[in-house]
């Protein structure tokens, strides 16, 4: 099933960390933020997402793309949480506020990442924007290289 998913998706990484598959996919306009929720929802096991928007300069600073991904596709049992991370978490948790989808708000994300692991269900997914990816995939190689 995994692989059949990392085929459907732009994952640019995948890893193992204190048991828990984490994919980290990169998601940067609605056209593909759509086609990783779609992929994301193949898999019907429990999942926790982790959600990273920032605004920086390489991003554009106008993220009113948000309002035109189908964020409405994650209203499903077999998602344990959802949470919204980065520099423009508070508006990501407002964008799906208004689809009903409750979320859980960390702006750091390796600590949010961190969290997920802890208490999670041990199947991650992190859905970033651009300039998120690559530090993201910093903490996540950091984190492989801790002793569990």
């Amino acid at each position: 099933m995994l692989q059949n998913l990392i085929r459907k998706m732009d994952v640019w990484n995948s890893s193992v960390l204190k048991g828990t598959g984490v994919m980290l996919n990169l998601a940067k306009n609605p056209a593909g933020f759509n086609q990783n929720i779609s992929a994301v929802m193949q898999d019907k096991t429990q999942k926790d997402i982790i959600i990273t928007i920032n605004d920086n300069a390489q991003d554009g600073t106008d993220i009113s793309w948000l309002w035109d991904v189908d964020f409405d596709l994650q209203g499903d049992a077999s998602i344990h949480s959802i949470t919204v991370s980065g520099i423009r978490c508070q508006d990501m948790r407002l964008r799906l506020k208004y689809v009903d989808i409750p979320v859980m708000l960390e702006e750091n994300v390796e600590t949010a990442i961190r969290k997920r692991i802890e208490d999670g269900v041990g199947n991650l997914y992190v859905l970033v924007n651009y300039t998120a990816l690559f530090s993201t995939h910093n903490i996540l190689k950091k984190m492989e290289g801790e002793k569990e």
